[in-house]
């Protein structure tokens, strides 16, 4: 039986904390939870302003850093994707509406991101020492939903993504009943049907980590 902790505020994302417990971001800003009792300590403010954005997609990098990319409520480019460090959230990439598709290379010098309403994902050069950001290029793109066409013929939009151990980057495509297998070099590689409209993270898991799984 699952345990449930309601939260006074959107939560975007979760990750482990090394003490046990996990962190989570909230429109609210990063609290500390205790998964024993659902106890919070906050732990750092918004950067941004919480009438307008929250936290949204986020996950660590391979050196333990985490990433969390906001989104604009009224989905302008007004969002950033943030490094989370002890001193709390600071700013890598900004002009983002709503910043989703983190994953990284199975070697860790590739960040892939994506933002929803731009329907891009873009894969950038990553610093895995210095946890930096380099040069930007645009992976691939998808064409919006034009306002009379319908929505069984829509590909969708990247939502959330994960890579696996080959390198694929898969992503799932909000509104496209689909999740989208590409290739490092940005080659189109697999198509998988869904039997739900709006995926919105894919994941891997079981014993050999070659099972499919999407929320």
């Amino acid at each position: 039986e699952p345990e449930v902790f309601a939260q006074d505020a959107e939560p975007g994302c979760i990750a482990a904390r090394a003490g046990g417990g996990l962190v989570v971001a909230r429109r609210d800003g990063l609290w500390a939870m205790d998964t024993r009792d659902g106890g919070l300590i906050a732990l750092a403010g918004p950067p941004y302003d919480p009438s307008r954005q929250r936290y949204n997609d986020g996950k660590p990098d391979a050196a333990g850093r985490w990433w969390i990319g906001a989104l604009s409520d009224a989905r302008a480019p007004e969002a950033a994707l943030y490094r989370i460090t002890p001193a709390g959230a600071e700013p890598m990439l900004g002009g983002i509406a709503v910043s989703n598709g983190l994953a990284w290379s199975p070697d860790g010098t590739v960040l892939y991101r994506s933002d929803t309403k731009a329907h891009t994902i873009w894969a950038h050069a990553f610093d895995l020492h210095s946890g930096t950001l380099g040069e930007g290029r645009v992976f691939a793109s998808f064409a919006p939903r034009t306002p009379d066409q319908p929505l069984a013929s829509y590909g969708g939009r990247p939502d959330g993504a994960a890579v696996d151990e080959s390198g694929a980057y898969w992503v799932a495509m909000f509104e496209g009943a689909q999740l989208l297998r590409y290739a490092a070099d940005g080659v189109l590689l697999e198509v998988v049907p869904l039997p739900v409209r709006c995926p919105t993270m894919p994941a891997f898991g079981g014993a050999d980590g070659r099972h499919r799984r999407a929320t």
